[in-house]
C-alpha cells in the first residue's frame, strides 16, 4: 500500500516506500538514484520540516543548490544566496517573489522553466526541471501546492490524481512526506 505503509519494490524503477502519504523513503522515485539526490545530489531529511540539500541539480554541498543557496530549512525559511546562477530568496516557503530561480530571470524556470509564486504555500509549476505546462511535475503534474494541497494530476507519466501507479488519491503528496531522496529523468 502506498498510503496505508506497505513496502513498495519500486515506484517507477526504484522508490521505496514505508508511506507516500505519511512517511515515504525514497532511494529513487524514479531511476533508481541513491537517497541524498534530487536530480543527482539532494539528500533530504525531509521536504517539508528541514531539507538539508547537498545538492538540487548537481550534487553541491548542503548550503548550495547549485552556486550559492544554503537551506536550513525549505520549509521553515529557506536562505537562498542563488537556486543556480544567483537568486536571492529570503524564503522560498513564506512566498517571497523570486525575480529569477535559475538565470536571473522572472520566476518562471527553477531549472528551465518553473514558475513559482511560492515553492510551498502555492507553488505554481509550469516546470519543474524542463520547462513542463503546468499540470506537469516530470509529465504531468498539476501543484496548486506542494504543501498545503497538492493535485496530481501526474508524478511521472500522466497518472491521474485518482491514482500515482496503484490508486493512491492525493491531496498531497509533501504534506507529513518524510523522504531521503527525490530523483528522476527526463
Amino acid at each position: 500500500s502506498l498510503v496505508t505503509g506497505q513496502h513498495a519494490a519500486s515506484l517507477v524503477t526504484g522508490l521505496h516506500a514505508e508511506s507516500l502519504v505519511t512517511g515515504i523513503h525514497a532511494g529513487s522515485l524514479v531511476t533508481g538514484l541513491h537517497t541524498g539526490s534530487l536530480i543527482t545530489g539532494l539528500h533530504a531529511a525531509s521536504l517539508v520540516t528541514g531539507l538539508n540539500a547537498g545538492s538540487l541539480v548537481t550534487g553541491l554541498h548542503a548550503g548550495l543548490l547549485d552556486t550559492e543557496l544554503h537551506a536550513a530549512s525549505m520549509h521553515t525559511g529557506l536562505h537562498a544566496g542563488s537556486l543556480v546562477t544567483g537568486l536571492h530568496a529570503a524564503s522560498l516557503v513564506t512566498g517571497q517573489h523570486a525575480a529569477s530561480l535559475v538565470t536571473g530571470q522572472h520566476a518562471a524556470s527553477l531549472v528551465t522553466g518553473l514558475h513559482a509564486e511560492s515553492l510551498v504555500t502555492g507553488l505554481h509549476a509550469g516546470s519543474l526541471v524542463t520547462g513542463l505546462h503546468t499540470g506537469s511535475l516530470i509529465t504531468g503534474l498539476h501543484a496548486a501546492s506542494l504543501v498545503t494541497g497538492l493535485h496530481a494530476g501526474s508524478l511521472v507519466t500522466g497518472l491521474h490524481a485518482a491514482s500515482l501507479v496503484t490508486g493512491l488519491h492525493a491531496a498531497s503528496l509533501v504534506t507529513e512526506l518524510h523522504t531521503d531522496s527525490w530523483s528522476w529523468e527526463l
